[in-house]
């Protein structure tokens, strides 16, 4: 879920547009994407399409179709089908992107909003789609209201229906303590989120270990032996050490210091990590 950074201009571009796609939507929270496709005639197909995809955006015969793959335990409007289809929407919303597809200059492409990598199209598309469902003014507003910690990213989750792991990436630019979130999941490598704040002040290289290599005591490995793999698991809290965790930061270095870290299971996602630092860092 954690994607390629883009510059501030474009991001705070494809912010604008996805909150203003979201205001079109009707500007109430959660935003509900359905309306949006039949005010732009987006012909719409969800269905198991086995793994050939998460979602496509087609054009076709002059008129644009979204297909949103729903499997396993998904329906119309979990949590990563609405983030789908918030996904193609920004293939649609984003000019570069639509205008491609209409000209036929570049053919219909599988989306796996999980897969980004270093695709700067991906990427974009996934920035308008946590914009399009997390609105910038209504999540500030919201996360004010929250206690920072990993409690506020699942009541968040909850309010605005978007899944723990794309609230996080949102959260830690906006939370008021400097903060980074990582996310370890079942065969697949750690991700990490680090806020802007944290960035600038050289906390920039995340050390994010398999979960099970982690010591004993730390709460993201307490988090993974918890039982709690059909739902969401407690939310464990420990103290730990920037140093652990930021590879550029040495247990020496005045940068060093006392975190919290907090860790939650996920159920059969994995674990999600929250480090919060001292505020005023």
């Amino acid at each position: 879920m954690a994607y390629t950074q883009l510059s501030v201009t474009r991001r705070c571009w494809i912010a604008d547009l996805a909150e203003a796609a979201a205001t079109e939507a009707g500007g109430v929270i959660p935003v509900q994407p359905l309306p949006l496709l039949d005010s732009h005639e987006i012909t719409f197909s969800p269905g198991d399409f086995g793994n050939a995809f998460d979602g496509v955006l087609e054009h076709r015969s002059g008129r644009f179709h979204i297909y949103c793959n729903i499997r396993d335990t998904d329906y119309p409007g979990s949590t990563r089908a609405r983030f789908t289809v918030g996904h193609e929407l920004g293939h649609y919303f984003i000019d570069e992107h639509r205008n491609a597809l209409a000209s036929g200059r570049v053919p219909s492409h599988p989306s796996f909003i999980d897969k980004s990598g270093n695709s700067v199209i991906e990427t974009e598309a996934n920035t308008f789609s946590s914009y399009f469902l997390m609105p910038q003014q209504d999540f500030r507003r919201a996360v004010a209201k929250e206690k920072p910690g990993l409690k506020a990213i699942i009541n968040l989750s909850s309010t605005f229906s978007v899944s723990a792991q794309a609230t996080a990436i949102r959260y830690v630019e906006e939370c008021p303590v400097p903060c980074a979130a990582m996310m370890f999941r079942p065969g697949k490598r750690p991700w990490a989120a680090i806020c802007p704040t944290l960035r600038k002040l050289g906390y920039d290289y995340a050390n994010a270990p398999e979960v099970t290599a982690l010591p004993n005591g730390f709460a993201s490995k307490v988090a993974h032996a918890d039982p709690a793999e059909s739902g969401l698991g407690a939310i464990v809290e420990a103290p730990s050490t920037a140093s652990f965790w930021f590879a550029n930061v040495a247990a020496s270095s005045p940068r060093n210091c006392v975190i919290t870290e907090q860790a939650v299971r996920l159920g059969t996602h994995g674990i999600l990590t929250l480090l919060l630092f001292p505020r005023g860092l």
